[in-house]
């Protein structure tokens, strides 16, 4: 498939994209807890939301940028920690979302976003 091997040709840029210096920083971290902390203080509901990536770029990631899914481990346990909703994955298999449903690697389509806010 034509489609298919375009985006797994761009996969390796998509994976060093931003990231290939990437140091988790435990200062953000903290920024982003005390942003969630002052909204609920103002009664603002907050939710975080994880983008799903490309079934086969997220198999990739697994592999060759486990980086991805510390990163959402680390989101998962602020929600749950900060008693926060979470929706979403970098996993697009776990969203729903199948191969076609993806611009590129990193860009999910509409019907692809849509049933990741769908129980939402």
């Amino acid at each position: 498939d034509k489609k298919k091997t375009i985006h797994e040709d761009t996969f390796p840029n998509i994976l060093d994209y931003s990231m290939h210096s990437f140091e988790y920083d435990l200062k953000s971290e903290e920024s982003l807890i005390l942003l969630v902390n002052y909204l609920k203080s103002l009664n603002v509901k907050v939710t975080l939301v994880l983008s799903p990536y490309h079934p086969d770029l997220y198999q990739k990631m697994i592999l060759d940028k486990p980086i991805f899914i510390d990163i959402e481990n680390k989101f998962r346990k602020i929600s749950q920690h900060h008693n926060i909703e979470i929706i979403g994955s970098y996993n697009g298999s776990v969203v729903g979302c199948t191969g076609d449903e993806f611009y590129d690697g990193m860009h999910p389509k509409e019907v692809c976003m849509s049933k990741l806010f769908n129980d939402f």
